[in-house]
């Protein structure tokens, strides 16, 4: 698993102006790539891309890449703009035990949610908009598996890691970052997802994910709890799991 990219000798020389104040033009297109883009990508042009006539996969598969270029995009400010050590966006060497510690969480966390799914649906009825199943059975397993992989890099990076390492270095303080990544990833899944599973599985999973970045620094470490924490919708497109 891996390691964080080569340090290069231009990442040394970097490290020693690692904790200098990011500069203002690129942290504030920074930020706006990173919290306003998905945004546009999901509330704007993903439902015109759906009604597009082309298939549905094509228009889901469209609107992932549009948020693999937003984090391509925030990466491209960070290194070759600013020349900033890859640090700035969260990106740490791992090691095997951080790793495991990472996997053995997302495990957790992901048999978490149908407790909070069942707990959550006798206070709010699920009625209207998305829950785990219905996202498991909107398409081909595949794509599903697509969707979760997308949502466990981009999400990390653009809300979590990306804007507390930022803000962090812009504030001398930790906690403006935490709250704007929190409130920004909630805000995210406003769309699609029922209100009850935002409030009751979104928002205390997102403040976890959170309290785990904070923790550990590492956007690695939190990209492996993401993805196991979400890989049992793939599970449930793919049969081997059933639905709730």
């Amino acid at each position: 698993m891996a390691s964080a990219p080569r340090v290069t000798s231009r990442d040394r020389s970097m490290s020693d102006v690692s904790d200098a104040r990011p500069a203002v033009l690129p942290t504030i297109v920074g930020l706006s790539v990173a919290l306003g883009g998905p945004f546009l990508v999901q509330f704007v042009l993903a439902p015109l891309m759906l009604q597009s006539p082309a298939g549905s996969s094509s228009a889901v598969l469209l609107s992932q890449s549009m948020l693999w270029l937003l984090t391509g995009t925030v990466i491209v400010v960070t290194r070759w703009w600013e020349h900033r050590p890859w640090s700035w966006i969260g990106v740490r060497r791992i090691s095997w035990r951080a790793a495991l510690l990472a996997a053995v969480l997302g495990v957790a966390l992901g048999i978490a949610v149908p407790i909070l799914t069942v707990a959550t649906s006798r206070l709010l009825p699920l009625s209207k908009g998305g829950t785990v199943d219905r996202v498991a059975v909107s398409g081909p397993a595949w794509l599903v598996l697509a969707v979760v992989l997308t949502a466990s890099v981009t999400e990390e990076l653009l809300f979590r890691a990306y804007p507390i390492e930022r803000l962090t270095r812009l504030t001398g303080a930790r906690w403006p970052g935490a709250l704007l990544s929190l409130a920004t990833f909630v805000a995210f899944h406003l769309h699609g997802w029922h209100l009850g599973h935002v409030l009751g599985v979104v928002l205390p999973l997102g403040a976890v994910m959170t309290g785990l970045y904070l923790w550990r620094r590492n956007v690695v470490f939190v990209i492996i709890t993401h993805f196991l924490l979400d890989l049992p919708i793939v599970l449930v497109a793919l049969g081997v799991l059933p639905q709730m």
